[in-house]
Parts: structure tokens; sequence; C-alpha cells
């Protein structure tokens, strides 16, 4: 849980294959996610389809407490 309440999320790794990062539906929580695997990752709740970012890309997203929605497109850091 503490993880989930910074503000920046960085994930790295070596991935085979793209990850789904289940993240709490927290409504009016906003994250800068950058991802630092190798493969996409889908940041989402327990329901929804939540966001897909690049690898090596960041992007920020936000949560209205039912989905994850991109708030900006993913750029190079």
């Amino acid at each position: 849980a503490s993880e989930y309440d910074q503000n920046i999320i960085e994930m790295s790794g070596t991935l085979t294959t793209g990850r789904d990062v289940i993240l709490p539906l927290t409504d009016g929580a906003v994250k800068i996610v950058h991802n630092k695997t190798g493969q996409t990752l889908t940041f989402k709740g327990a329901t929804g389809t939540g966001v897909a970012v690049a690898t090596a890309k960041v992007a920020t997203i936000y949560c209205d407490g039912t989905n994850w929605y991109r708030a900006s497109a993913d750029v190079s850091p």
C-alpha cells in the first residue's frame, strides 16, 4: 500500500511479454508512470480497461474511481 501512495511509479526489470499493473481505484488519484521494462505495461484497476504505456515512456494517468485514464501522451523521459 505504501508504494501505491507515491505520486511517481517507476517499473523496471526484464519481461518477456506485456503485463497489467493493478492500481487501487481511488477517485482523484493522479500518477506519473515510467515504464522501463522493455514491454508495454497496462495500468488499470481491478475493473476497467486502463492505460497502456509503451516501453521506455512516461505518462500521467488519473482515476475517476471506476477506471484509470490517460492525462498525457506517452513521452520520452
